[in-house]
């Protein structure tokens, strides 16, 4: 159960994934499969059973879950709202809400600098290339560290 968009390209809310051997395309086993429920994609208007659920998760209201008709959801709306009695399991609940949330935002931030830094890497490797290539029609070097950015010390070690 994902609570993004993971699919951008597709509207269903439910994705089923295969293995698959990508040299060959042979499906590895019709008995594994993966099923992903995206919780932000909008659900059709009319109940399906998974939907239902979808909705439940989503934060159904509590005349949505009864209008439902499903015995299980509303069994397990009835324990949602017993455990969110217990000041600890409360409390839990919230720790484990902020740790998921602190995880996603160092993932978000690690994904970014991982993003710059390629960046920043491939441009400084651009400015080495171009550098060789002044350097090899006779530029002077500090004309090269100038256009490049390059330090005049990295420059001469180029030569």
């Amino acid at each position: 159960i994902l609570d993004f968009k993971y699919f951008k390209e597709k509207d269903n809310y439910l994705s089923q994934l295969g293995l698959v051997d990508i040299e060959t395309k042979k499906i590895f086993s019709e008995d594994l499969k993966i099923y992903l429920l995206e919780l932000p994609k909008s659900l059709k208007p009319t109940y399906t059973e998974l939907s239902k659920w979808m909705r439940f998760i989503k934060g159904a209201t509590p005349e949505e879950i009864f209008n439902m008709d499903n015995p299980y959801i509303q069994q397990a709306h009835e324990k949602l709202e017993y455990l969110s009695q217990d000041p600890q399991v409360r409390a839990a609940y919230i720790s484990r809400n902020k740790y998921l949330h602190d995880y996603v935002t160092d993932m978000e931030g690690s994904r970014e600098e991982g993003k710059l830094e390629g960046i920043e890497i491939g441009e400084k490797n651009k400015n080495i290339e171009n550098a060789l290539k002044m350097l090899k029609r006779g530029y002077p070097v500090d004309e090269i560290s100038f256009i490049t950015n390059l330090p005049i010390e990295e420059i001469k070690k180029l030569v």
